[in-house]
């Protein structure tokens, strides 16, 4: 099996094991904050809003863990604890550092909590990490909301300033890290990827509440009541899509051992009884042949017995072959950001190559031949799409008749390079004020739509992910594959049916609740990023 505890930060930091043994224990409190992100986006179908087990912050965890020190993890975002409740558990553990997950919808969250420990606890250290860190650390610096910025892959780093804060070192060894020094901020060179990722411990789940993740209102039938567990087979993309925050783990593909994968998963089966698992890579499969050894590995060792999962990739990385040995192997779903029905407009966010409309169509009949369930997802406003190409794609996805489909509107979230390139256009005054509400107001990503395309308003992007929905769902074919196939018990069918309804026609005027057009409630996307935490 692969390292469990004992993470050796010599390997990342130059420095030896025995060097970090000599340490007192320092006392570290990670957070993953809330974002609210089912009360922003979720409307009437937040009752479906599972929480992710914090990936990230379990990983940290196990890697201070080993290190010699204490630690102790809480997700916010899962139990839903006030701020209040929160900083008074921070205050009972008492720690030396608290160290926050920073994804830009939980600033809000930031902003209220870190003020708060900083008036009863004056001499903690405050540590912030994740996407939105990374790319802005000089001005959580200057706002007083960090005294650290762990920029990038945060284990080693985070690791490595521990032991200089404990020893009272000189922090600007300290790579990929960014602090205050006479009021100026100072950010140290990057620090290089993690070469070897089967180096680094196992997330320490023991630290969560795995039932706070169950799949209770989860309306498929095939997860309902199963605790999911996020397992991680590579960091980094080969693919650059303009829209995705991916790039966070670095653009080079650094894939893990296939059959350290496999020790990561039967630990988590024997340690936390977990019996499914979701792949958080930005694509898992990433080739034929990574796909077709996955599954020979997990029926031969017997997994498949143990534990069905789920994953997301491109639809021009897998095939029929592929497809089928997943299935074999208890893969029960698998997601595809099929994200336009226009090929032009695929080319324009960089995603096409070999990932055409034509190829999507091939693999969605792949898929049902391999008896997946199929989750599509699809964008409503990419730069430079009209009204003409959003229709396009509604078409597309009646066409490819996958069993799930979610319709995104587009939002440029910080790490993705949309958001540079309209964060630049925006600061050299070159976009429109009318096409952008809000764009450094944390506060509004999530809820509000902080960009429009050209040429198009709110209310027409509105209007067409509302005609999305309709379009795919209402339709007798559809519900009828739900029930012969038991994809949803008839009572998620039932109450799916009824909010679907709701929100499709929710300005209409005998729609209950009905709003005027004048005061839209707009479902942005989050674009893909690492995990929270």
């Amino acid at each position: 099996a692969g390292p469990r505890i004992g993470y050796d930060p010599g390997a990342q930091t130059g420095l030896s094991g025995s060097d970090f043994r000599h340490w007192d224990q320092m006392r570290v409190f990670l957070i993953n904050p809330d974002s609210q992100i089912e009360e922003k986006i979720g409307g009437r179908f937040s009752r479906y809003a599972i929480p992710v087990p914090p990936q990230g912050i379990a990983y940290l965890a196990a890697q201070v863990r080993g290190a010699g020190h204490q630690v102790h993890c809480h997700d916010q975002y899962a139990t839903k604890i006030g701020h209040r409740e929160l900083v008074d558990l921070v205050r009972a553990y008492s720690p030396d550092i608290v160290g926050l997950s920073v994804l830009t919808l939980a600033m809000g969250a930031v902003r209220t909590i870190v003020p708060m420990l900083r008036a009863e606890m004056p001499n903690l250290k405050i540590v912030l990490g994740n996407v939105h860190a990374t790319v802005f650390p000089g001005e959580l610096l200057a706002n007083g909301l960090a005294d650290l910025i762990v920029r990038g892959e945060g284990e080693a780093t985070f690791v490595h300033a521990l032991e200089m804060l404990e020893a009272d070192g000189d922090l600007s060894e300290v790579a990929g890290l960014s602090f205050l020094l006479g009021g100026e901020p100072i950010h140290n060179p990057d620090r290089p990827t993690i070469a070897d990722l089967d180096t680094l411990a196992y997330p320490e789940w023991s630290e969560f509440d795995l039932d706070l993740y169950k799949c209770v209102s989860l309306p498929l039938r095939i997860f309902e009541g199963t605790r999911p567990i996020p397992i991680l087979a590579a960091r980094g993309c080969p693919f650059h899509c303009t829209y995705c925050a991916q790039d966070f783990a670095g653009k080079r593909l650094r894939a893990r051992d296939l059959n350290a994968v496999c020790d990561e998963m039967e630990a988590a089966i024997e340690d936390y009884g977990a019996d499914c698992f979701g792949f958080l890579d930005a694509c898992f499969p990433v080739s034929k042949k990574q796909g077709l050894e996955f599954a020979e590995i997990y029926i031969r060792r017997g997994l498949h017995k143990k534990a069905i999962w789920f994953t997301e990739t491109r639809v021009d990385l897998v095939d029929l072959e592929v497809l089928q040995a997943l299935r074999e192997a208890e893969c029960r779903m698998v997601q595809y950001g099929f994200e336009s029905g226009s090929d032009r407009v695929l080319q324009s966010i960089n995603k096409g190559g070999k990932a055409t409309t034509a190829r999507a169509l091939q693999t969605m009949r792949d898929t049902k031949k391999a008896d997946l369930l199929s989750f599509g997802l699809f964008m409503i406003g990419s730069p430079g799409e009209t009204e003409s190409d959003c229709e396009e794609t509604i078409e597309f996805a009646r066409k490819l008749d996958c069993d799930i489909a979610k319709f995104n509107l587009v939002v440029p979230y910080p790490g993705s390079d949309l958001f540079d390139e309209f964060r630049s256009q925006y600061e050299s005054g070159g976009l429109d004020e009318d096409r952008v509400t809000g764009f450094f107001d944390w506060s509004n990503y999530g809820g509000e739509l902080v960009y429009l395309p050209e040429g198009m308003s709110s209310e027409q992007l509105i209007r067409l992910q509302r005609k999305a929905l309709r379009r795919f769902y209402i339709r007798p074919a559809l519900v009828w594959r739900f029930m012969t196939r038991r994809i949803l018990s008839f009572r998620e069918l039932a109450i799916g049916a009824v909010n679907l309804l709701l929100e499709v026609f929710r300005h209409s005027p005998w729609a209950p609740g009905s709003v005027p057009d004048s005061a839209p409630s707009p479902r942005p996307t989050a674009v893909v990023g690492p995990p929270a935490g």
